[in-house]
């Protein structure tokens, strides 16, 4: 009898959310900007990123604080 093996969540995914650290990409998609418009973000120093190795990795809760941010600068 095998014992079927399920995956566990990766070192970057709690076991019940959203990842912790978002890919280039990923944050694009999830702020739904262009990789231009992001890296001009970043160069901006409106959203900071975190470099493993030759990636840029941006952690989730930063780009909550920047959609906040711009929330708040919208309202007045």
């Amino acid at each position: 009898m095998k014992k079927e093996i399920t995956p566990g969540p990766s070192f970057n995914e709690p076991a019940n959310g959203p990842p912790i650290l978002l890919t280039v990409d990923e944050a694009c998609r999830r702020l739904r900007v262009s990789r231009w418009t992001f890296y001009r973000l970043v160069q901006r120093g409106k959203l900071k990123t975190i470099h493993i190795g030759r990636r840029h990795l941006i952690p989730s809760a930063t780009i909550d604080e920047l959609v906040d941010r711009l929330r708040s600068e919208a309202v007045g």
